[in-house]
């Protein structure tokens, strides 16, 4: 294809006429005919190789006797169905021409648009995407197999598009910059290309999703390079492209203003001290939870707490659990880890992270981690 292309951009006529011409014909259906393989056109790699091969320098006539071929015109109604757009033959000026100054294309100059934000798994899949549909999507785009939605395919089919030194741009929803799931896009996002800026929270008439707009060039960014982070109305932040690299799941965060930023870098340029340097940690019993009581049952239950005690510097409430072997699932079963005094205990769960003092030997349930035994100067309330 890239030969072809490439000698018919040097004819005089250019790519004007070249969807006329027999190769162009051979080409299209060659291409639809490998992609229809992913949608149940049954072709094996050897019969399209040796098929392939025969359409290289066929004649007008040879191609009218190879078009018979069973699996072709099943391809071409798969083709009209699925609507199949193969980028390279739809636009070669853009991949294989000249630009004013003479210079071989890669691409794109410019990829702007707001994708369909539509899910591709789940209850919610969008009716658009049938089961052939998603293989084919995961096939050619798997680093998200966990509820992905079409604008990622959008945004991974557009960066191979670009042209090197090209523009993209896209509204997308504001979980591109959070998700977990999309992690590995932010990477691709950071590691490969200049992240010029991210404006969140546009308002658009009947959308009710927060949203993102980013913008980006398609060339690797330089360690020194800064991003222009804005949340809609608001003035804009500088903040460096290693400060994006090094938080958890390469979020994006944006901040309501400057100074909030300005403390964060601060902190994170502070000095630190790692935890076990500061005391023992480990996390509280497993006991079963039929044994769990809201009220004391008996004069052998002892009082417990679990993580949903534990509020903001607080504890609210207590649990009563008979502490013997036949009641325990396992855990951190040392009595005196449990019973120390004082403690500092955090709850796992959740998504807002609680931490709360403790001194009177309360035993923690699994559901939370507890530090204990504090180590020289650090004082458990200055840790909390």
């Amino acid at each position: 294809m890239k030969w072809f292309l490439q000698s018919w951009e040097s004819n005089k006529e250019g790519f004007e006429n070249y969807k006329k011409n027999l190769r162009y014909e051979i080409l299209k259906t060659m291409a639809d005919i490998r992609t229809a393989i992913y949608f149940g056109n049954s072709v094996t790699t050897g019969i399209y190789g040796r098929f392939s091969a025969r359409t290289f320098t066929c004649s007008e006539e040879e191609w009218a006797r190879l078009k018979k071929s069973h699996f072709v015109p099943i391809a071409i109604t798969i083709a009209e169905k699925k609507n199949f757009f193969h980028w390279e033959l739809e636009f070669p000026e853009v991949f294989f021409g000249r630009d004013i100054f003479g210079k071989q294309r890669t691409g794109f100059d410019a990829v702007i648009g707001n994708p369909p934000w539509a899910s591709v798994r789940g209850k919610h899949r969008a009716q658009s995407f049938d089961d052939a549909d998603v293989a084919y999507l995961e096939r050619q785009f798997p680093d998200n197999t966990y509820m992905p939605n079409a604008f990622e395919y959008f945004i991974l089919q557009s960066l191979k598009l670009l042209a090197k030194g090209g523009y993209h741009s896209y509204i997308v929803p504001d979980r591109l910059g959070f998700n977990e799931s999309l992690e590995y896009l932010r990477k691709v996002l950071l590691n490969d290309y200049t992240l010029n800026f991210l404006l969140y929270k546009v308002p658009f008439p009947g959308v009710i999703a927060d949203t993102l707009i980013y913008g980006l060039k398609a060339i690797k960014s330089k360690k020194s390079h800064t991003i222009t982070v804005t949340e809609f109305g608001k003035d804009p932040i500088m903040i460096s492209h290693n400060f994006y690299i090094n938080t958890a799941y390469t979020a994006f965060l944006f901040f309501t203003n400057a100074d909030i930023f300005k403390a964060i870098e601060q902190i994170d340029a502070a000095e630190t001290i790692e935890l076990d340097k500061t005391a023992e940690t480990t996390g509280g019993f497993g006991g079963k939870s039929s044994k769990i009581t809201d009220t004391r049952k008996n004069d052998n239950q002892i009082v417990m707490i679990k993580g949903a005690n534990v509020k903001r510097y607080a504890i609210n409430g207590c649990l009563y659990f008979e502490f013997i072997k036949e009641n325990i699932t396992g855990r951190t079963t040392d009595v005196d880890k449990l019973g120390a005094i004082p403690k500092v205990l955090l709850r796992k769960t959740g998504t807002v992270l609680y931490a709360a003092y403790e001194n009177t030997g309360i035993y923690p349930e699994q559901s939370l981690y507890f530090l204990f035994n504090f180590k020289g100067q650090y004082n458990p309330l200055y840790i909390l």
